[in-house]
């Protein structure tokens, strides 16, 4: 699991953007460690600062724009807020994941509008460089 004692370097994220990174850090710290990184090691303030522009970006523009139906009516899933499950399903989504947006927590046809517009997005695959910071490929 990441470390969590460095998220004062994220102030001023909203909770939907803080759901992205939390998704981000909960499917790829596998992959790290199979690369020989130690995920524990890692936290919030080890996204390197190229990095943190896109994904501030990303989610700003797909929560300016999506962001009206992150709410209990569309979505039955209760075990946080809905904004930060809809940044979760975010990144699950646009990379592919076995769940996200589709899986069932959202309503139709909002599931399939969220769905769409996750996968317009693109995959965001990301690594640990040499420096420790974490990047990501070609954006």
């Amino acid at each position: 699991m990441y470390r969590v004692d460095n998220k004062d370097a994220m102030k001023g994220l909203d909770t939907f953007t803080e759901g992205f990174i939390d998704a981000m850090f909960f499917t790829e710290e596998k992959h790290w460690e199979d690369d020989g990184t130690i995920a524990a090691e890692l936290g919030y303030a080890d996204i390197a600062p190229s990095l943190l522009v896109k994904i501030k970006h990303d989610c700003n523009t797909f929560r300016s724009t999506y962001g009206g139906y992150f709410n209990s009516e569309n979505c039955s899933y209760g075990g946080c807020p809905v904004d930060a499950y809809a940044g979760h399903d975010f990144w699950l989504t646009r990379n592919g994941h076995g769940c996200g947006f589709w899986d069932g927590d959202w309503a139709e046809p909002v599931a399939t509008v969220l769905t769409e517009a996750a996968k317009g997005y693109g995959q965001l695959d990301v690594y640990v460089g040499d420096d420790n910071l974490i990047y990501a490929y070609g954006f």
